[in-house]
């Protein structure tokens, strides 16, 4: 029998209920932010939705504080004081997509963090419309993820409303609504991450995705995602269903559609036929996606393609095959001397410029650092993790280049972070972001924390550095 499903928009109707956009908190490093002061690639303080995504060294800032220190953090229009969101790369589909946590990300992803690429100056003039740049650049614009611009690839238009949202779905009365994350779900409310099979109906942009919002005595004073937002000697937190039951005539969502103009309608309640399931049978892919720009500090993930600066785009004079989308070309000469190999260019004491012409750097993607892998096709028939599988192995044959050239990422030719690795310092557990002096180097770089943590222990292989 074929369910129906309803998306709510909320309980009031839409002339009774008033939307409004949530507040939002911030990590602030006190030391960088006086002596930085934004705009900068050494800002002190970033926008969150919570103090999870704070790192040493920083407090969490309430939206009121972030208020009362003259700062700003959106989910507006302004694409210079968004709140970060969080960036997730599809080893599948090689495109990056824009998520509220690193939950949300699809099966699978690479997890490039929340904050990818907020070193980078963005100035004023990126706004909506404006085309992205700097995919190699300290400055740019469309190259973050935010609360309301997700990544843009290339030269294509910053756009709002195009990061991805989850929906709370309530079995007991099969109905659904967008949500800004879990937190944003009652308990009897099950959430449906955006790119999961589970996942129907229209997608949720920001302007869609209901949050909760803090009280005090029964009054709302602010829209917030979670309680992080709400001084917990003062207020409480309500979810988004607790706040539709108020009945109050306030509708709390992540944005307030301003670009839409000249009016925007609530999210529509239309059926939809296909309900929810624990176990789906076809996946659904993300509805906006874009393929990742690696940065001067970003390393893209393995198998990433290349993605070529706005100011000279160009075209790869030969389209590397699915299985052979991260290699150095074996073939390639330069100039058609048989000497001028991607070896030569990697050992060339011009490589930078060198790196610079496409017909170089779309054969010798590796050595010119635009991303890095092992060639899925592997050597000697094997996979290189199975052909290298013993240390002694891997010692004695990855210094030749028939091995090292297919087998980059396994011979140790990538510079990257595990961000999933987490060592120990003394009665607590560390990650790798919290080697970030030279005297953390000397101390936690060895073994397996110097492999884990190769851009924070200073490797200088070929690829770009990740954040």
């Amino acid at each position: 029998m074929k369910l129906s499903i309803q998306l709510l928009s909320v309980i009031l109707p839409a002339s009774q209920a008033a939307i409004q956009g949530a507040l939002y908190g911030a990590c602030m490093n006190r030391t960088k932010h006086e002596e930085n002061p934004p705009p900068g690639t050494l800002q002190g303080y970033h926008c969150h939705f919570s103090s999870r995504d704070c790192v040493d060294g920083e407090e969490w800032m309430f939206p009121k504080d972030v208020e009362k220190e003259g700062l700003s953090c959106t989910c507006d229009d302004d694409y210079n004081e968004n709140v970060y969101a969080y960036a997730c790369y599809s080893m599948r589909t090689h495109q990056v997509t824009c998520a509220a946590e690193k939950s949300d990300c699809m099966e699978g992803a690479y997890l490039m963090g929340p904050r990818y690429n907020a070193h980078h100056e963005v100035n004023e003039t990126c706004v909506i419309g404006s085309p992205a740049f700097g995919a190699f650049e300290p400055k740019s614009c469309g190259k973050q993820c935010l609360c309301n611009f997700g990544y843009k690839s290339r030269t294509d238009a910053v756009e709002p409303g195009t990061t991805d949202y989850g929906k709370c779905y309530d079995p007991a009365t099969n109905q659904q609504y967008c949500a800004a994350n879990k937190m944003s779900c009652a308990d009897d409310e099950k959430y449906l991450e955006p790119f999961s099979a589970a996942f129907s109906g229209p997608r949720c942009g920001c302007d869609r995705a209901h949050t909760g919002a803090c009280i005090k005595e029964g009054e709302v004073k602010y829209c917030a995602v979670e309680a992080d937002s709400c001084k917990s000697d003062t207020m409480s937190f309500v979810n988004a269903k607790e706040l539709m039951a108020m009945d109050n005539g306030i509708d709390c969502r992540l944005c307030v559609n301003t670009w839409d103009a000249p009016t925007v309608s609530p999210a529509p309640t239309e059926e939809i036929t296909q309900p929810p399931t624990d176990s789906p049978t076809v996946s659904q892919m993300p509805t906006v996606t874009v393929t990742l720009s690696p940065t001067e500090k970003t390393a893209a993930p393995s198998g990433a393609p290349s993605e070529a600066p706005s100011k000279a785009p160009v075209k790869a004079t030969k389209a590397p095959t699915a299985a052979k989308i991260c290699v150095d070309d074996a073939e390639f000469r330069f100039q058609d001397k048989n000497n001028k190999s991607c070896k030569w260019i990697g050992n060339n004491s011009n490589k930078d410029a060198l790196c610079e012409k496409p017909v170089i750097r779309n054969a010798c993607l590796i050595v010119c650092g635009v991303c890095c892998a092992d060639d899925p096709a592997g050597t000697k028939n094997k996979t290189c993790a199975k052909f290298l599988k013993k240390e002694k192995k891997k010692e004695k044959r990855c210094v030749k280049g028939q091995i090292n050239t297919p087998c980059a990422l396994t011979c140790g030719r990538c510079c990257y972070s595990d961000r999933d690795y987490i060592f120990s310092v003394n009665d607590g557990e560390k990650p790798c972001a919290f080697i970030n002096t030279d005297a953390k180097v000397r101390k936690f770089c060895m073994g397996n924390t110097k492999m884990k943590c190769g851009v924070e222990c200073g490797c200088k292989d070929y690829t770009v550095k990740t954040m």
